[in-house]
């Protein structure tokens, strides 16, 4: 009886300790980039516009979400801010909460990291997510034919992009990689072995490699409609 009387005393005069939910942690993740149709040649072609990334939270029912986007090294912001969720009636992402970051920097890989308020209290931000731009054909990629027998091909150079692969096709839809390049050129004089053909349309396409943290990671969205046409002929 004289112990519980003492726990009794002893519970009476401990301070009260204000008891806080802790802030919820949430999971966010690159989703995709926007797209655009435009012209080449006069033909109609679908590519990524890196001008805006759609961002995927698991579902959380966020009513606003906060975002930052850094440079690789973290010490430089290049954006951040504040948007409003609202439902997306064509559930385009049905396994996320999904977003647009607008206006992030087209020609550098960047990290973001975001946080939700949910039922009007801020959760822990995100762990980061790697944004690794597409190269599309607003980067303009330049092929010219030399007497040689090569072609010559240039592009824009990202910010934070290790290297390059760059691919070859004679259809547009199969693709052969022929070159690793750590600049934004390359010189190709043969295809799968064999010496590019006079008066043939060889396609090209260059996907870029960010490193980040001991891994390589390729743009995001790096597909097949992201090509120009090359027409190479060789002079005589």
């Amino acid at each position: 009886m004289a112990a519980l009387l003492a726990v009794a005393i002893l519970t009476a005069f401990m301070p009260v300790m204000k008891t806080e939910a802790a802030a919820q942690n949430i999971k966010a993740r690159f989703v995709d980039w926007g797209r655009k149709t435009i012209q080449i040649d006069g033909d109609d072609y679908t590519t990524y516009d890196a001008s805006e990334s759609f961002i995927g939270l698991d579902k959380c029912n966020a009513d606003y979400i906060y975002y930052e986007v850094f440079n690789l090294s973290k010490t430089q912001m290049y954006k951040s801010g504040t948007v409003r969720q609202s439902p997306d009636p064509n559930n385009r992402f049905p396994n996320y909460q999904v977003f647009k970051i607008k206006g992030a920097r087209r020609t550098a890989v960047c990290l973001a990291r975001v946080k939700a308020r949910i039922n009007n209290k801020w959760s822990n931000y995100s762990g980061w997510i790697l944004l690794v731009p597409p190269h599309t054909p607003d980067y303009i990629r330049h092929a010219i034919w030399s007497k040689d027998g090569s072609i010559n091909i240039s592009w824009d150079k990202f910010q934070g992009i290790k290297d390059y692969y760059v691919y070859l096709s004679m259809d547009g839809v199969s693709w052969t990689r022929v070159k690793r390049t750590v600049g934004n050129k390359c010189s190709i004089t043969s295809f799968k072995g064999k010496p590019l053909r006079s008066g043939k349309t060889y396609y090209y396409r260059v996907e870029g490699r960010a490193l980040y943290n001991g891994k390589y990671y390729l743009e995001k969205g790096n597909s097949t409609v992201n090509y120009k046409r090359v027409y190479y002929i060789v002079v005589e």
